[in-house]
């Protein structure tokens, strides 16, 4: 009985390890076969690194638009992820590789531009201006603005005004 265990054990592990030799980490990641492109399904190993951390042009375009659309609200990377059709783990993963910065950044600075033309156009508050580009606070605005532009958002109108006349 022993024997029989020990045979039965052995190839048990045998085709694990077989198993485990063949899987490949990355499809495991990315998903199903059928979710990538032939060229992937077929090259194994030798798929490139570069096609894992790209996002096709439509998913770059809808998270884009999303983005622009929602500046005034909180956008979660679970809602990006929907949009692109992905996991908010990928979303993560590749999206500093398209963008060149994280989620949040990008965030930031799309409403930072946002409010720079709005202090421009308008002759709004900044407090209104901060509520409008999704700011917590005019505190929060400012501070954001200043590390992002270099200098304080009123200042910074002030300037524009002058070049502008």
């Amino acid at each position: 009985m022993t024997r029989i265990f020990s045979a039965m054990m052995t190839t048990t592990m045998r085709m694990m390890q077989t198993s485990s030799e063949q899987l490949d980490v990355r499809d495991i990641a990315e998903g199903s076969a059928a979710e990538r492109p032939p060229e992937a399904r077929t090259a194994g190993h030798a798929m490139n690194i570069s096609k894992c951390t790209n996002m096709a042009p439509w998913q770059v375009r809808c998270i884009q638009g999303h983005i622009a659309a929602n500046l005034h609200t909180g956008i979660r990377i679970a809602d990006l992820a929907g949009i692109a059709r992905c996991s908010s783990y990928r979303i993560k993963r590749v999206f500093k590789h398209n963008f060149g910065c994280t989620p949040h950044q990008y965030l930031i600075r799309r409403r930072v531009e946002r409010a720079q033309r709005l202090l421009i156009l308008s002759d709004d508050s900044l407090s209104q201006i901060a509520a409008e580009c999704g700011f917590v606070s005019q505190s929060h605005f400012s501070y954001l603005f200043r590390k992002i532009v270099g200098e304080r958002p009123g200042r910074w109108r002030r300037l524009q005004a002058r070049e502008n006349y």
